[in-house]
């Protein structure tokens, strides 16, 4: 049957379902047509203990934070900032495994915040015949303005502008190079190259260019032959024998000196024969 029943109960046990703002519940234990209100700081928990996973909200500052195992992990500030690992988040997502030091990422450039107390990395996982990256896009050109792509089938790592053309890879390394319709500049303290047999192309003709020919030696290849070579006691091979300077095959003209026998030729005039 029915029956209402009021007053003060310190514990209250039915039987069947429960239904508020409703005289059909549903096949839930507890059925509510309506909102339920909790004042501040009041949990929508399960199970019971401290380590429960709860929700909590607070109306004076607009807050809602989620707990697992008795700890704060998911925050939302009042407007609208999500704190992952932290309770005040900086931005609209702060990812937080430990703290920076002294540094905030509220930064209006930047709604992505990821902190940690040690090295720190975004890592992508992806199967071994897909590749993975980053799209940069604007309202022209959707996402296609820029990638940074890896490549894991070819083991290639590529950054490419106007990729919806799929031709504009600016740097490529693994089978590495750089497009003809990119310039490099700036300056370089240093640059490392491989090993031996390794250098610059120029190009579309990998066997024509700068080489590391071993130790303390330099080496220019062209059409895949040494031309000329450069070794540690600043001494210069020429493996062919010809030699054209000032010319274009013949009247060039050389300066020798010898200075270990003090034997010096000076303005010699050569022709091609």
């Amino acid at each position: 049957g029915s029956a209402t029943s009021t007053g003060s109960f310190g514990e209250l046990h039915i039987a069947d379902k429960i239904g508020i703002g409703t005289t059909n519940p549903d096949n839930s234990s507890l059925h509510v047509a309506g909102h339920i209100n909790l004042d501040d700081d009041k949990a929508v928990a399960w199970g019971g203990g401290s380590s429960r996973p709860a929700i909590i909200g607070n109306t004076s500052n607009n807050t809602l934070k989620f707990y697992t195992n008795g700890s704060e992990r998911i925050s939302v500030a009042s407007s609208g900032e999500i704190g992952i690992g932290i309770a005040s988040p900086d931005n609209t997502l702060h990812v937080h495994k430990g703290t920076a030091g002294s540094v905030a990422g509220n930064n209006s450039t930047t709604p992505l915040v990821v902190e940690n107390n040690n090295h720190n990395f975004i890592q992508f996982l992806n199967p071994a015949d897909k590749q993975a990256g980053l799209y940069f896009g604007s309202p022209s050109n959707n996402y296609y303005d820029g990638t940074i792509a890896y490549d894991k089938p070819n083991e290639q790592f590529a950054f490419e502008i106007d990729a919806a053309s799929g031709n504009n890879k600016v740097l490529q390394v693994g089978t590495t190079y750089i497009s003809s319709s990119a310039d490099v500049t700036g300056s370089f303290g240093k640059v490392s190259i491989g090993g031996t047999g390794f250098g610059l192309a120029f190009g579309e003709d990998p066997d024509t260019g700068i080489r590391y020919g071993g130790t303390n030696t330099f080496e220019i290849h062209t059409g895949g032959s040494k031309g000329i070579e450069i070794n540690g006691s600043q001494t210069v091979l020429i493996p062919n024998g010809n030699v054209d300077i000032g010319g274009s095959g013949n009247n060039g003209f050389i300066n020798l000196k010898r200075s270990s026998d003090g034997v010096a030729v000076g303005g010699m005039g050569l022709s091609a024969t």
